[in-house]
């Protein structure tokens, strides 16, 4: 916990009798075992060697655990389940996809109407977001972002490069959809990360270049069609458009307050 920023007291002046760490890590292990509070603290005992790890010679009642969880800082018990999910070497299955950000305050209709009035304003921009994450836990495996327009694919080399550096990550399956259908692609993550790729093929359309040549993208037309192998794996991709939304949902503006309070043109109401 020391490795990854968890301090062992919250504040100086507490009791002391049970540290910051060790609630963490209760908490965590209680979690793991899908137990009641009341069903924790019965079998608590029994994980003696546990318990000698931590330092603990009591049990904690489970009102202490349910009052601890209320206010516990999540971020650091988000931070614990991932090192612990990583460190058990268990295997993962990695959905990825891109999203954008707006960086600017203004509406579509609003630069509309100042250019219908003359009035030229700062381009619209945006920042492009690539996210890898577990699609058990949403926790965020990976996350690379550029202020440059780039292919959803062309994360791909960067992000399969953090996936291989997280010691004992174990992929399973990696998912995405299919703007990232490629048999290059398909070759390179699995050699990379030894997982199976689960990308839907895109339909042959001749003369348009979509043609479907490849071992892999063949074995996707059958793995994924209804009914197939592979379906039941894909349909959990969106689960990294949940993670996606609870990124949004909890980033900063990335423009100053004033800029929204600028007036609006002539005829032109907000």
């Amino acid at each position: 916990m020391e490795a990854i920023g968890i301090p062992v007291y919250r504040r100086k002046k507490s009791n002391h009798i049970y540290s910051h760490r060790q609630k963490i890590a209760l908490l965590v292990l209680r979690e793991r075992l899908g137990l009641s509070y009341e069903q924790f603290e019965r079998d608590l005992p029994s994980y003696r060697g546990f318990l000698d790890e931590l330092g603990m010679t009591r049990i904690p009642c489970n009102s202490t655990l349910i009052r601890f969880n209320a206010c516990v800082d999540h971020d650091d018990l988000q931070k614990l389940i991932t090192a612990f999910s990583v460190f058990c070497g268990e295997e993962v299955d990695v959905a990825t996809d891109c999203t954008g950000f707006s960086n600017f305050l203004r509406s579509a209709h609003y630069s509309e109407r100042c250019r219908d009035f003359g009035i030229k304003g700062e381009p619209r921009s945006f920042t492009k977001l690539s996210l890898s994450v577990d699609v058990k836990t949403h926790i965020i495996l990976s996350g690379r972002a550029s202020a440059k327009k780039r292919h959803d694919s062309q994360f791909v080399v960067e992000q399969a490069g953090d996936l291989m550096e997280a010691p004992g990550l174990n992929v399973r399956y990696w998912i995405a959809d299919k703007g990232y259908d490629s048999e290059p692609l398909h070759r390179y993550v699995r050699g990379a990360l030894g997982c199976i790729t689960v990308i839907p093929c895109r339909r042959n359309r001749g003369n348009r270049g979509y043609s479907t040549h490849g071992v892999y993208r063949n074995q996707m037309k059958e793995g994924i069609r209804k009914g197939g192998a592979l379906k039941a794996i894909y349909d959990s991709r969106p689960q990294v458009e949940t993670s996606n939304f609870m990124v949004k949902g909890t980033r900063a503006p990335t423009s100053s307050p004033e800029s929204s309070r600028r007036e609006s043109p002539r005829g032109c109401s907000r």
